[in-house]
């Protein structure tokens, strides 16, 4: 933000100076509130708000488990900046061994194929932050039809449809499957992993992530058609009434008449 430099004032030629120095000052704060919406502008359209959103969705959501979240997106690594988000599992839970997850969330438009897919990214992001399992985020606008709200790849790797609203269900099962993983993977020996029946129930959250998209699509849909109808009962009413009115005044003018 600019900085906001302004003479100590001289009262010596009294009120005129005094109004002269208001006005110098709330120039340099509209140049500086100017400069502020322009920076934040630049970071929505870098999708930073996004991102911001995510991390303190994490970070919530960690609470539970004790975990540590960071945001690193403004750290280079060995791969530049890719990998935005990082979860510090809490040791306590995998046997005293390190376990990260990295999430990448992006508010534009991913590929899942070819030189620039997402899941490349999302590799990179692993490699780059030292983690174990990688998240991709993506604003429900601009994520991937393959993706559906969620999906589940090979090589340790979740992609979700993130919607902002106070809680992004399918955010919050991206990070509980992925912790569940490497808590797993972790203590191996300890807890027998039936891999079969893990992937069948992640593949009816999958599902059912599915079916709680369309049905809020609907309830939306209806919301608004609710909204119509009242709108337009509203108006059938006035309607009435104004119909009512002319009835009425042309009994009043005839009993004048």
């Amino acid at each position: 933000m600019p900085q906001i430099l302004v003479a100590a004032p001289d009262f010596s030629h009294g009120h005129n100076t005094i109004v002269t120095l208001l006005a110098e000052v709330g120039a340099h704060v509209e140049v500086a509130a100017e400069a502020t919406e322009a920076e934040r502008e630049k970071g929505t359209a870098k999708g930073g708000d996004f991102e911001d959103y995510v991390y303190a969705m994490l970070d919530y959501m960690a609470r539970d488990f004790e975990d540590t979240v960071e945001f690193v997106g403004d750290n280079s690594g060995p791969l530049g900046k890719v990998g935005g988000v990082l979860i510090h599992i809490n040791p306590r839970d995998t046997g005293n061994k390190q376990r990260r997850i990295i999430v990448e969330a992006k508010k534009t438009r991913v590929t899942m194929t070819g030189k620039n897919s997402f899941l490349k990214e999302l590799d990179e992001a692993k490699e780059n932050r030292v983690a174990h399992y990688a998240i991709g985020a993506v604003h429900e606008s601009k994520a991937p039809s393959s993706c559906g709200c969620f999906r589940r790849f090979d090589g340790e790797k979740i992609v979700c449809s993130v919607l902002e609203d106070d809680h992004p269900l399918a955010l919050e099962m991206a990070y509980k499957i992925a912790r569940s993983e490497l808590v797993a993977s972790s203590l191996r020996e300890e807890v027998k992993l039936d891999l079969s029946q893990l992937k069948a129930k992640i593949g009816e959250i999958e599902r059912q992530l599915d079916t709680v998209k369309t049905l809020k699509t609907n309830l939306k849909g209806a919301v608004t058609n609710i909204g119509k109808a009242d709108a337009g009962l509203k108006e059938m009413e006035a309607s009435i009434r104004e119909i009512a009115g002319e009835i009425l005044l042309m009994i009043k003018t005839g009993d004048r008449s």
